[in-house]
């Protein structure tokens, strides 16, 4: 929008300046403030690449943070047409820089304890349940979008398919053959 046109040397990012950051001061303190008053706990946040922030609530339950990212997106069109600048929740929004767009960082808690994480473990790798909980992810959307492919069609503990899922139940019903529970491991 006007007068956020961001403006870089050749073969560097605008990320992480201040100048820039400053210039979308507006912007960002506007989504928070309204954020705030409509719950969400709004934690960090900083300017990216051409034109984009991100902005971080605290983890809660994925049903709760479902809800927050709805109120959020919602939040960010009132405040674009306030400002007349464009939100946009791409995965992907530009090639060739280092912006992420929507994404979403996911976490596996048993009472006080991470699962995706070994005690006494201080790198960034992941351990075998997170790996798996994540396969299992991948497999379940893939399996879903792609049903000309995948005839079988396997749920994991804790997994389901819901209705709303299958876009053509009849279309569904032709070409899965089985559809196989694995029993809950305690």
């Amino acid at each position: 929008g006007p007068g956020v046109d961001v403006v870089s040397r050749p073969g560097t990012s605008p990320a992480y300046h201040g100048g820039t950051l400053d210039m979308m001061r507006p912007v960002f303190q506007r989504v928070i403030r309204y954020a705030q008053a409509l719950g969400l706990d709004m934690v960090e946040g900083d300017y990216e690449d051409n034109g984009q922030l991100e902005l971080n609530w605290m983890f809660d339950r994925a049903e709760l943070t479902a809800d927050r990212l709805v109120t959020y997106r919602q939040i960010c069109h009132q405040v674009g047409k306030e400002l007349n600048v464009t939100p946009s929740f791409m995965a992907k929004p530009y090639t060739g820089v280092m912006g992420n767009g929507c994404h979403h960082n996911v976490s596996l808690w048993k009472g006080d304890q991470n699962m995706c994480m070994d005690q006494g473990r201080r790198d960034l790798h992941v351990n075998d349940t997170a790996r798996y909980m994540l396969g299992g992810m991948l497999t379940h959307g893939i399996s879903l979008a792609h049903l000309d492919k995948f005839s079988h069609i396997g749920m994991f503990s804790g997994g389901n398919i819901g209705a709303a899922e299958i876009k053509d139940m009849a279309d569904f019903r032709k070409k899965v053959k089985l559809l196989f529970k694995r029993p809950s491991v305690s």
